[in-house]
């Protein structure tokens, strides 16, 4: 009788562990699930919002450069219009990054008000 009383509470023993075992292991699939969902949407705030403002700037020291070289007074209207050229081709990249990424509808919509002018 003593036998059958140690190898049934040995039984319920493994069977706890085994039981608080297997809810550990669905504790981590979940826990996994969330954090990759987490490191997703991290990515995608850096590509869209992080992003998005560097291209700014970029855009604004194009325009800035643009107006401090254009104001010069030695160099001749070929450099300038050859520089203002080549800072509008590079802009021209920055726009199809720029437009690669999601945007608000009230960014496309000054966005393309930008292009515009």
């Amino acid at each position: 009788m003593r036998d059958i009383n140690t190898i049934n509470r040995k039984t319920k023993a493994a069977a706890v562990l085994i039981l608080v075992t297997i809810l550990l292991l669905i504790s981590n699939y979940f826990i996994g699930l969330n954090s990759k969902k987490t490191n997703e949407n991290m990515k995608a705030i850096y590509n869209d919002r992080l992003m998005v403002s560097h291209y700014i700037f970029q855009y604004t020291n194009a325009i800035h450069q643009i107006n401090t070289y254009s104001i010069q007074v030695n160099t001749s209207d070929f450099e300038k219009q050859n520089f203002v050229l080549k800072v509008l081709q590079n802009t021209s990249s920055i726009d199809k990054k720029y437009l690669s990424t999601v945007l608000t509808a009230k960014e496309k919509k000054e966005f393309k008000s930008f292009q515009n002018q």
